[in-house]
């Protein structure tokens, strides 16, 4: 009986012993234990530092809690004269490299906010900015405050309840840097190469780069979710995807980009743009773009595709709504209040531009002038819009334009609804262009007063670069 005691302490004391070699247990920390004041009145950049030192011996495996308050952070370092380096150089404050099982968490009133006057953009010296606008590369010239949290080579990372504020307003701007703007880290919450990395309740606006960026170069399903968050006020944009597989984002906002005292194009909702490896597999559902300078959604350049928007809305000023020229983008009972232009030049119906049962509507009257319709496809192919509704107070409707003549290549119009409203169009006989396009069941309500159009109509229905399928109506009322 001794003997089988011993041996059986001696199992657990090696059972504890490596379970604590692995990983120590999960722990709790608050900020305030690392020195932190919260007043908004003293910098707390030290006590976060201190508090990511912590959890950095530990790999992560914990969670950082961060009271009620406004904690100033930020702090840049003076490299004048030194080769090959920036003017000023940023001294990051939350930075989680080769964490695993770690959590930030605010309590609703959490904010971390950038100290004012740090310089962003490029200068000549401490006190004297360059005024340069663009195709400005000189790093030995340029200033960054950097990035809020960065988080690297990670997983399971969850942030969620805090606000970041870059205090873009109350910084020292330089001149430009890069090809167009200035093009320098600024960014409230930067992912590279991490996974399981979880964004929920945060709020993050006025930095002078993205809210957000993500860049993942993973081998594995990058499982990246964004929730109930949002990203506003920001000068480039909202989010910024450059490279991943997997990312899902929920009842989040992306807007005002380039409206919270500075631009740097493109200056979109969300920029799709692979620059670091391909993007695939998003699903957004019940998010809202609006007011960006830029447009709300662009996916202009590189490898991208397999994008899903659902419920979502698109409201824009001045600008396109949505920017698409990469295969598989879907947007479904979706409400878009601006004009679509592109689309993909589609060899197979699956990496089609879709809009099924979404609601289109030109609510920023004349003030939107990027374009006379509400689509322009630009020679697309294969664009499937059904099920659709269009009411049309200032524009028209489309320039749905295909250079296909077979009907498997042609784009789509199928049960449709079109409400022609503007009775003022100085043109009374030229309500858009549909050609190498199949048509069905497209109803176009016009006023009457709009009469004449009845005639334009039926033309672009029975245009002979267009095959009617059938059940395409006219109603004067």
């Amino acid at each position: 009986m001794k003997i089988y005691t011993s041996v059986l302490i001696a199992c657990i004391i090696l059972q504890v012993n490596s379970v604590t070699t692995k990983g120590q247990a999960f722990v709790e920390k608050s900020i305030k234990e690392f020195g932190a004041k919260g007043n908004g009145k003293v910098s707390d950049h030290e006590a976060f530092k201190k508090a990511l030192a912590f959890f950095d011996k530990r790999h992560g495996n914990g969670k950082l809690i961060i009271p009620n308050g406004t904690y100033r952070i930020g702090r840049q370092v003076y490299n004048f004269g030194a080769k090959k380096k920036n003017l000023y150089s940023p001294d990051d404050v939350v930075q989680i490299t080769g964490f695993e099982n770690f959590t930030i968490e605010g309590q609703g009133q959490s904010i971390l906010i950038y100290e004012s006057g740090l310089k962003f953009g490029s200068f000549e010296s401490q006190t004297k900015k360059l005024e340069v606008k663009r195709n400005f590369f000189d790093r030995t010239k340029a200033a960054f405050p950097g990035y809020c949290i960065r988080i690297e080579n990670s997983k399971n990372v969850l942030i969620q309840n805090i606000q970041l504020d870059g205090n873009l307003k109350s910084m020292n701007i330089g001149g430009g840097y890069g090809d167009v703007g200035i093009q320098l880290p600024y960014t409230g919450i930067y992912i590279l190469n991490s996974v399981s990395v979880r964004i929920k309740n945060t709020y993050v606006h006025h930095f002078g780069q993205d809210g957000i960026t993500i860049s993942n170069a993973n081998k594995v399903p990058d499982n990246i979710q964004l929730s109930e968050s949002k990203f506003e006020y920001n000068a480039r944009q909202g989010l910024s995807w450059i490279a991943g597989n997997g990312l899902s984002v929920y009842k989040c906002v992306f807007g005002n980009t380039g409206e919270g005292g500075l631009f740097s194009p493109p200056g979109a909702g969300i920029d799709i743009e692979p620059e670091r490896g391909s993007v695939r597999n998003g699903k957004f559902e019940f998010c809202e773009f609006s007011n960006n300078k830029g447009c709300g959604v662009v996916a202009d350049r590189g490898d991208s595709k397999n994008m899903t928007f659902s419920n979502c809305v698109f409201n824009v000023k001045d600008n396109w709504a949505i920017w698409v020229t990469a295969p598989d983008y879907n947007f479904l009972n979706c409400r878009i209040y601006g004009p679509v232009v592109h689309g993909y030049r589609a060899t197979n119906d699956n990496d089609a531009t879709k809009f099924i049962k979404c609601y289109f509507e030109d609510i920023a009257g004349k003030g939107n002038t990027v374009s006379k319709f509400m689509i322009e496809t630009n020679y697309a192919s294969r664009i499937l819009i059904k099920d659709c509704e269009f009411s049309i107070n200032y524009k028209r409707p489309f320039w749905f334009v295909s250079q296909y003549k077979i009907a498997d290549s042609m784009n789509k119009l199928v049960n449709n609804k079109f409400y022609l409203k503007n009775p003022g169009n100085p043109n009374k006989n030229f309500m858009g262009l549909v050609l190498g396009a199949t048509l069905k069941g497209n109803i176009v309500f016009i006023p009457k007063i709009r009469s004449a159009d009845e005639v334009y109509v039926k033309g672009l229905f029975n245009h002979p670069q267009n095959i009617n399928l059938g059940g395409n109506q006219i109603i004067i009322k």
